[in-house]
């Protein structure tokens, strides 16, 4: 029988998960994911898909539940707009939201950027399942809108050029991502902090692990907060507005 979470005391707002599903139609999912979903189904979460026809073939394929089929929620191109709001008060009465798109990663160059990107507005946490390009992901759950972004990999060591590389970083008007080792996460944010303080970046520290933390804002909050902290860490800089 399926049941709503037991939350004691004040409400705690939900979470929003993306379900990274296989790109072609032979692959399953890992059974840690399968059994996450059926867990999460089964305590009242909300499974939002897609397209209702294709996320049933798969579903099926899958081995998850033939009875959640008729709980789906459909979210797409068509009605992202009109129904993010519903969603997001749904995330915020406690419930938790399994986002699947037809196939692959969900949020990525995908209608779920728009319900990101408002849960981010209204402080509301976004994880995913098991995803095998930390990159990706992290672009996937910023929520930043982009139809071209840039990999901009591991910053320059050498002084010199990295004063130029973040030159680049400055005038740059599209989404960029920046990765590099743990020791060099509290330089990274001090230096953009200081040379653009205002501009939205989403901090994603230790993606993956039961560490993971997500945090989208101004850079200038983000260096404020994350100071003096070691992690894995990817940083995505949101666009430049003109």
């Amino acid at each position: 029988m399926r049941h709503s979470p037991l939350v004691s005391g004040l409400m705690k707002s939900g979470l929003l998960y993306l379900v990274s599903t296989p790109i072609d139609d032979h692959s399953n999912l890992t059974a840690e994911t399968v059994e996450f979903v059926k867990s999460e189904w089964e305590r009242g979460s909300i499974i939002a898909v897609e397209e209702a026809k294709a996320c049933r073939r798969r579903w099926l394929r899958f081995g998850l539940p033939k009875e959640a089929i008729a709980d789906f929620v459909i979210y797409n191109e068509h009605n992202q707009k009109n129904d993010a709001s519903q969603l997001v008060k749904e995330l915020k009465s406690g419930k938790n939201i399994l986002l699947f798109s037809d196939c692959g990663l969900p949020a990525f160059c995908d209608p779920g950027q728009y319900l990101v990107q408002e849960c981010h507005r209204q402080g509301i946490r976004v994880s995913a399942t098991a995803c095998h390009n930390s990159p990706l992901l992290a672009f996937a759950l910023s929520g930043f809108e982009a139809k071209e972004w840039v990999f901009r990999g591991f910053l320059p060591r050498n002084k010199e050029e990295y004063t130029k590389k973040l030159g680049q970083l400055v005038s740059e008007s599209r989404v960029q991502l920046i990765m590099d080792t743990p020791y060099r996460l509290t330089k990274t944010l001090s230096s953009l902090s200081n040379a653009m303080p205002n501009r939205q970046a989403l901090l994603a520290l230790d993606l993956g692990m039961e560490t993971e933390r997500v945090k989208r804002g101004q850079l200038a909050k983000l260096c404020k907060e994350f100071s003096d902290i070691k992690a894995e860490f990817i940083l995505v800089l949101g666009p430049k507005l003109l």
